[in-house]
């Protein structure tokens, strides 16, 4: 049980928490972490739908497309949930080398517009994105040692895991990571502190335990 609640908060964390907010007021959760804050702030909606995009390595100049996701997280009173899409298909699919060719980051490591709405439009989401969430695989693998997990994670096999813990796990565990060792050079993201502490709440203080599910094309 243990081993399963750290699980959720290398998860939770990792999709939420990471590059976030007020350094002065986060400096204590992320000693020496070089925090960076979202100049224009999300509001705080009953639903937010996020983009995640896996690479291969954020540190390199041209970092790789492995997969792109989205987080659909709505904090209705009657049933909180998070739900996870993939909306890259399989590779060698037509549709994946499209988003691959259209896949660009601009200066400070930020997912191009162009990028970013065609991955509305291949997969038939109207809805712009609140927020983005870069991840490598560098920084899954520093959670997977962390955590003791198994090692190779790729956001595909983390994820379901993930809504597992989070529907079977009842309370919420310490927290102790040297986030500086993946901030800002493996995870990067422009969701605002107060967005991260509400969904926070809503995943783990809820009076209905959220449902979370993730769906592949």
């Amino acid at each position: 049980m243990q081993k399963g609640l750290t699980f959720i908060i290398i998860g939770i964390f990792l999709l939420l928490m990471l590059g976030l907010g007020i350094s002065v007021a986060l400096s204590s959760f992320f000693p020496g972490a070089p925090l960076q804050i979202s100049s224009e702030p999300i509001p705080l909606t009953q639903q937010l739908n996020i983009l995640i995009v896996e690479v291969n390595d954020l540190s390199i100049p041209n970092p790789v497309l492995i997969s792109a996701w989205g987080m659909f997280f709505s904090r209705s009173k009657q049933q909180p949930s998070i739900i996870f899409q993939i909306l890259t298909p399989d590779k060698g699919d037509e549709a994946q080398s499209q988003l691959a060719n259209n896949f660009e980051l601009k200066p400070g490591k930020i997912p191009s517009s162009g990028f970013m709405d065609k991955t509305l439009s291949a997969n038939h989401l109207s809805k712009p994105w609140d927020a983005y969430i870069l991840v490598d695989h560098e920084g899954l693998q520093k959670f997977s040692d962390w955590s003791g997990m198994s090692s190779n994670q790729t956001l595909e096999t983390f994820l379901p895991e993930l809504c597992y813990q989070m529907e079977n796990s009842d309370s919420i565990p310490e927290i102790t990571f040297h986030w500086g060792e993946i901030i800002p050079n493996h995870l990067k993201t422009n969701l605002s502190f107060e967005t991260a502490v509400m969904i926070w709440d809503t995943a783990f203080h809820s009076p209905k335990k959220i449902f979370c599910d993730v769906y592949h094309q």
